[in-house]
């Protein structure tokens, strides 16, 4: 009986070690997922306003 209750136990620790892990890989997959959805944008923006700037500067300097 012991040998087949450790052996549950260690079947039980390694389901919800990988559930824990799968569920943090989720969330953190998720934060990085908004992060690069939230940042990419400002970027885009940032680098059109540096280029439109740069162009203008260009203009005024001839």
């Amino acid at each position: 009986m012991r040998q087949t209750n450790s052996i549950w136990i260690y079947i039980l620790a390694a389901v919800g070690f990988i559930m824990v892990f799968g569920f943090l890989a989720a969330a953190f997959s998720a934060i990085l997922f908004l992060i690069i959805k939230i940042l990419v944008p400002i970027a885009l923006v940032v680098w059109l306003i540096n280029f439109i700037s740069r162009q203008v500067n260009d203009r005024n300097r001839r």
